[in-house]
Protein backbone atom coordinates (compact mmCIF):
# COMPACT_ATOMS: atom_id res chain seq x y z
CA UNK A 1 0.00 0.00 0.00
CA UNK A 2 1.56 3.20 -1.04
CA UNK A 3 2.26 6.38 1.76
CA UNK A 4 -1.12 8.31 1.65
CA UNK A 5 -0.66 11.96 0.45
CA UNK A 6 -0.84 14.65 3.43
CA UNK A 7 -4.48 14.91 2.51
CA UNK A 8 -5.00 11.57 2.80
CA UNK A 9 -3.49 11.66 6.04
CA UNK A 10 -5.23 14.54 7.30
CA UNK A 11 -8.73 12.74 6.53
CA UNK A 12 -7.38 9.52 8.78
CA UNK A 13 -6.71 11.85 11.92
CA UNK A 14 -10.30 13.67 11.69
CA UNK A 15 -11.44 9.84 10.96
CA UNK A 16 -9.83 8.60 14.53
CA UNK A 17 -10.95 11.99 15.95
CA UNK A 18 -14.30 11.33 15.64
CA UNK A 19 -14.18 7.94 15.90
CA UNK A 20 -12.64 8.56 19.65
CA UNK A 21 -15.73 11.02 19.75
CA UNK A 22 -18.63 9.13 19.03
CA UNK A 23 -17.24 6.49 21.34
CA UNK A 24 -16.81 8.96 24.34
CA UNK A 25 -20.46 9.61 23.77
CA UNK A 26 -21.13 6.15 24.33
CA UNK A 27 -21.47 4.84 20.70
CA UNK A 28 -20.49 1.06 20.28
CA UNK A 29 -17.51 0.60 18.01
CA UNK A 30 -19.89 -1.42 15.25
CA UNK A 31 -21.91 2.11 15.28
CA UNK A 32 -18.84 3.81 14.86
CA UNK A 33 -17.86 2.47 12.05
CA UNK A 34 -20.84 2.45 9.88
CA UNK A 35 -20.97 6.01 10.89
CA UNK A 36 -17.11 6.46 10.03
CA UNK A 37 -17.65 3.87 6.81
CA UNK A 38 -16.34 4.66 3.28
CA UNK A 39 -19.04 2.99 1.42
CA UNK A 40 -22.19 4.63 1.18
CA UNK A 41 -23.92 1.33 1.29
CA UNK A 42 -22.66 0.56 5.01
CA UNK A 43 -22.79 4.19 6.20
CA UNK A 44 -25.69 4.90 8.39
CA UNK A 45 -25.73 8.78 6.97
CA UNK A 46 -25.16 7.06 3.12
CA UNK A 47 -22.79 9.28 2.66
CA UNK A 48 -19.13 8.49 1.79
CA UNK A 49 -16.73 9.06 4.52
CA UNK A 50 -13.85 10.55 3.54
CA UNK A 51 -10.90 8.05 3.73
CA UNK A 52 -13.48 6.48 6.24
CA UNK A 53 -13.35 2.89 7.37
CA UNK A 54 -12.81 0.44 4.14
CA UNK A 55 -11.92 3.63 2.00
CA UNK A 56 -9.47 1.17 -0.18
CA UNK A 57 -12.27 -1.60 -1.15
CA UNK A 58 -14.89 1.23 -1.78
CA UNK A 59 -12.05 2.58 -4.73
CA UNK A 60 -11.44 -0.50 -5.92
CA UNK A 61 -15.08 -1.12 -6.25
CA UNK A 62 -14.81 -4.21 -4.24
CA UNK A 63 -17.36 -5.20 -1.15
CA UNK A 64 -17.02 -3.05 1.65
CA UNK A 65 -15.53 -4.86 5.18
CA UNK A 66 -17.92 -7.03 7.28
CA UNK A 67 -18.85 -6.30 10.89
CA UNK A 68 -15.96 -7.88 12.69
CA UNK A 69 -13.77 -5.50 10.44
CA UNK A 70 -15.32 -2.52 11.14
CA UNK A 71 -14.76 -3.30 14.74
CA UNK A 72 -11.17 -4.20 14.54
CA UNK A 73 -10.69 -0.85 12.50
CA UNK A 74 -12.40 1.36 15.19
CA UNK A 75 -10.71 -0.27 17.96
CA UNK A 76 -7.39 -0.34 16.28
CA UNK A 77 -7.96 3.81 15.22
CA UNK A 78 -9.11 4.68 19.03
CA UNK A 79 -6.24 2.60 20.54
CA UNK A 80 -3.57 4.70 17.76
CA UNK A 81 -5.58 8.44 18.74
CA UNK A 82 -5.49 7.39 22.40
CA UNK A 83 -1.39 6.75 22.42
CA UNK A 84 -0.71 9.95 20.05
CA UNK A 85 -3.00 11.81 22.45
CA UNK A 86 -0.95 10.29 25.34
CA UNK A 87 2.63 11.03 23.67
CA UNK A 88 1.62 14.56 22.96
CA UNK A 89 0.78 15.15 26.11
CA UNK A 90 4.14 14.01 27.79
CA UNK A 91 5.96 15.90 25.23
CA UNK A 92 5.05 19.23 25.78
CA UNK A 93 4.14 19.58 29.59
CA UNK A 94 2.34 22.97 29.35
CA UNK A 95 -0.67 21.07 27.96
CA UNK A 96 -0.99 19.13 31.03
CA UNK A 97 1.32 16.38 31.08
CA UNK A 98 3.65 15.43 34.03
CA UNK A 99 6.94 17.43 34.05
CA UNK A 100 10.02 15.44 35.19
CA UNK A 101 11.51 16.20 38.20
Amino acid sequence: MPRPTRAQRAAIAQRRADAVELRLAGANPLTVGRKLAADPTLNSDRTAYPCGYGHELYAKGRPAPDEETLVRSVNRDIAEASEQRIASSQADPGRGGRQAR
